[in-house]
């Protein structure tokens, strides 16, 4: 009579950092003689980019990502079956820890300036945290290249503006 195997020492980390690997390993008995040797491991329910090794029971997920954040807590079933097709399965949850992205400007920089013509330019960024709690609200801020002294910039409208001269062409 064929039985089932077990999930034992059922144990994962249930915490997961956004862009760091995340590992665990499963380990499962069963009382049939040999079965125990040819166990296949699977994930029937798993976030995006997560793994498990059909014959070794090592999970692995690459890099969970923001959008893993915004989904948090994720939910994962593992299953081991054994050569008579009977399983056992688990399921838990994994929360994804948020890091801090850096912002990303989007709008596409005017690169040329004519004489005695004001020069605008308006800088647009997004925080992909923004959609997570921990976001914070952008602050630009300009280091000035001292060969471009006929620019201003304003923080406060995010704009980047000036009329340059004839020394300045």
């Amino acid at each position: 009579v064929n039985r089932a195997p077990s999930l034992v020492n059922f144990d994962p980390d249930t915490a997961a950092t956004q862009g760091k690997i995340y590992q665990a390993q499963f380990r499962a008995t069963d009382l049939n003689p040999g079965d125990a040797d040819n166990f296949i491991w699977s994930l029937p329910s798993k976030p995006a980019n997560m793994n498990i090794n059909a014959s070794t029971g090592l999970l692995t997920w690459n890099s969970p990502t923001n959008q893993s954040v915004v989904e948090s807590p994720v939910s994962v079933t593992v299953r081991v079956t054994d050569a008579g097709g009977l399983f056992d399965q688990q399921t838990y949850l994994i929360t994804v820890n948020n890091i801090n992205d850096p912002p990303e400007i989007t709008s596409e920089a005017v690169t040329e300036a004519k004489e005695d013509t004001l020069y605008t330019y308006e800088i647009r960024a997004k925080d992909i945290d923004k959609e997570t709690e921990d976001s914070d609200s952008l602050r630009y801020h300009l280091q000035m290249n001292p060969n471009l002294g006929w620019l201003q910039f304003d923080a406060e409208i995010n704009m980047l503006y000036g009329t340059p001269e004839q020394q300045d062409t």
